[in-house]
């Protein structure tokens, strides 16, 4: 996985080619960071994965606060929206991504 991605596409494109998911915090809701969520619609869900970066990169709207994992509903939910899906298709292939990623089968 690549952790805290806040790359462009060209970037994503090489980590996805290696074979390495993109772990999508508290940066994808900023705003000046459209080139982070092209990258991600580039990508696509099925190769994402959700983190906190804990206790950085709060997402918009808590910035300036610790940041910790009951905000990952929140970053999906931003994510799933963005990528125009619902969150709960979003929460299934980013949780299945993550068991693989990890081996917790």
């Amino acid at each position: 996985m690549l952790h805290c991605f806040s790359a462009r596409n060209g970037e994503a494109k090489k980590a996805l080619d290696n074979g390495l998911l993109l772990g999508i915090n508290g940066c994808f809701t900023y705003k000046k960071n459209e080139y982070i969520r092209e990258a991600v619609k580039k990508a696509g869900a099925d190769k994402l994965v959700l983190e906190t970066d804990c206790p950085y990169l709060s997402p918009q709207g808590k910035r300036g606060t610790r940041n910790d994992p009951s905000n990952i509903p929140l970053i999906a939910q931003w994510v799933a929206d963005y990528l125009n899906m619902p969150v709960e298709e979003l929460a299934e292939i980013t949780t299945q991504n993550a068991l693989d990623l990890y081996g917790l089968h």
